[in-house]
């Protein structure tokens, strides 16, 4: 009984380092939507000058399109963490006159990005939404 208590610490733990030891390498680069039927299709992560900066592609009303470029902030859950090492999420706002909202990825399960994005359309009916989506690498995408 206390060896396999022991085995199961063990377990626990060994599955828990990796999101412990997540940063913000882990969130560089690009990345699609599993949801082709998803507001957000992809997301490009990169540094620009030093900060995070998270480029989305989605629906508009009539076609996909070029959301933009927002600056992002990482987070660590230490107040004295080195967030180049130690990020576990990050988070920007975005919007325009027909919606604005907020974006926050974190590490999903293996090699995935979980995306919460919460939004409002200010000049339409449409009511306010909260969405998660999980995203895998797309390195097809790089140079677009």
């Amino acid at each position: 009984m206390i060896r396999s208590r022991k085995l199961l610490g063990a377990l626990a733990l060994l599955l828990a380092t990796p999101l412990a030891h997540a940063g913000a390498d882990d969130f560089l680069g690009y990345w699609k939507n599993q949801d082709d039927s998803g507001l957000v299709k992809y997301i490009q992560v990169k540094l620009d000058k030093g900060k995070p900066l998270i480029r989305a592609y989605g629906h508009c009303l009539k076609n996909d399109c070029y959301w933009g470029g927002m600056e992002a902030m990482a987070f660590a859950s230490s107040e004295q963490a080195n967030l180049e090492q130690d990020a576990d999420a990050v988070g920007a706002y975005f919007g325009d006159a027909n919606a604005k909202g907020i974006m926050i990825l974190t590490k999903g399960m293996g090699k995935t990005l979980k995306m919460d994005a919460y939004a409002s359309f200010p000049k339409s009916n449409l009511t306010n939404v909260h969405k998660t989506y999980t995203f895998v690498p797309a390195p097809e995408l790089q140079g677009k």
